[in-house]
């Protein structure tokens, strides 16, 4: 072999160690680069050369050559951020964005934000895919991610949701004194105050309602009671539902105005067991609240007969009557305050009312071969035809990993190690320099000779 191939050899050595110190390069200017995938070259050895021998064929390497650089698609750790729409993926998958001409490409850098349309887009304007919601309800057509933020409507109360305590040694006077009463709160101005009712029942409770127009209102339950027996032979007690007979329409769309006194909208009787469960509720006749430009309204009560209900009534003496809760169904128009996005990439709208509503559902593409994709620049990846076909599919399903909101997934790459990889490349850099340097100074000899 001559002294000139023993400079190429070097040569190729040089090559291969200049790019093994590109690829460390690479990794160490993309530490903090969102989502980065480090880079891994591999070398091969050069076809050598044949050569006789007295004992058979020999070969004689010529040099290395750069076999391939693999994109190492390892889990990054997890930086926390205070964006909702800040999405890092835990497991297998990529994020898939579109241009605005339609073309398609892969992420895992999850920095999003919404654009003024309403689109969820990465930084750069490309459009996040997913699958939108209509009414609250996933379509299942995947496309470009549009949030409905418009604010939530109202809501009527339909059902009212007791849970309580009540004490039959609390009472007031004579039983049934109550419900005479109650049967004169027509809403008329000869009626009984709420307040009046009020020091009458042996215990009451209140709570927040909503009309059709999603006007708010207060329904006052009052309860009295009436003694023990009939078919549960514990205690029985009598409650009575009523409204604000000012806030009443009269007759022209306007509300009745002060000197009216109640309106009784429902009634009823509750039996209870000897172990202070409930173990009947015989309603009364309903009536209906009209409250300006609002449809009639007519409350539904659950009191829950089974007990450890959520409704769920107990008589229990000595100890105190008590609401442990009262809810209802209805609110009134609500505006969005913020997001938040679950492990299957589900965004969740929060209103100001508590009130939650499904906005969208992010879309996972999972590939049979991410080693194949290919480097697009911008944290994007492109298909090819070393990848395969993407698939779209919702996170934590088929293999597919879960989605953090309020998270960005930092690069794998280990500086250390990249500092290892750096002195091992250099010296190998110096020693092929070396090797070129030596059959350099040996070709110089040979001149000399002649």
């Amino acid at each position: 072999m001559s002294l000139f191939n023993t400079i190429k050899t070097g040569a190729t050595g040089l090559g291969a160690s200049g790019s093994s110190l590109a690829v460390i390069g690479d990794n160490i200017a993309n530490l903090n680069t969102r989502g980065f995938k480090k880079g891994r070259i591999a070398f091969a050895d050069v076809m050598p050369q044949f050569i006789g021998s007295v004992n058979g064929i020999s070969q004689v390497g010529r040099g290395a050559v750069t076999s391939g650089v693999n994109t190492m698609h390892l889990q990054g750790g997890f930086q926390s951020t205070g964006s909702a729409l800040d999405l890092a993926i835990g497991g297998d998958g990529f994020f898939q964005v579109s241009d605005p001409n339609g073309g398609k490409y892969y992420t895992r850098d999850g920095s999003f934000r919404v654009d003024a349309d309403n689109y969820v887009t990465t930084l750069g304007g490309m459009k996040l895919q997913g699958y939108p919601a209509v009414d609250g309800q996933i379509s299942g057509q995947a496309g470009p991610l549009q949030l409905q933020t418009t604010p939530l409507p109202s809501k009527v109360t339909e059902t009212l949701t007791l849970n309580a305590v009540l004490d039959p040694n609390e009472t007031k006077g004579t039983a049934g004194r109550l419900g005479t009463l109650t049967g004169t709160a027509d809403g008329s101005a000869a009626a009984p105050t709420i307040n009046e009712l009020t020091e009458e029942a042996d215990w009451s409770t209140s709570i927040t309602v909503y009309d059709s127009l999603g006007q708010s209102h207060e329904v006052t339950v009052l309860f009295e009671y009436l003694g023990t027996g009939g078919t549960g032979t514990g205690p029985q007690w009598s409650y009575s539902a009523v409204v604000d007979g000012s806030e009443l329409d009269d007759g022209t769309g306007n509300p009745q105005g002060d000197g009216f006194g109640a309106k009784l909208v429902d009634s009823g009787t509750l039996q209870f067991n000897t172990d202070g469960t409930l173990a009947s509720v015989t309603p009364g006749t309903p009536d209906t609240a009209a409250w300006p430009g609002a449809d009639a309204w007519t409350p539904t009560f659950d009191f829950g007969e089974n007990p450890g209900e959520l409704g769920n009534l107990i008589s229990n003496a000595n100890a105190g009557s008590s609401a442990i809760s009262f809810q209802q169904d209805g609110y009134g128009t609500a505006f969005m305050t913020g997001l938040s996005v679950n492990d299957d990439g589900m965004i969740m709208g929060q209103y100001d009312n508590g009130e939650t509503k499904v906005l969208g559902q992010v879309a996972l593409a999972r590939f049979p071969a991410n080693d194949g994709l290919a480097r697009a620049g911008g944290n994007l990846y492109s298909e090819t035809l070393a990848s395969g076909d993407p698939t779209l599919g919702v996170a934590g399903t088929g293999g597919r990993g879960t989605i953090s909101g309020y998270a960005l997934e930092s690069s794998n790459v280990d500086l250390e190690d990249e500092f290892v990889n750096m002195i091992q490349s250099q010296r190998s850099y110096q020693a092929n320099a070396s090797t070129v340097r030596a059959s350099d100074e040996s070709l110089q000899t040979l001149v000399q000779l002649v």
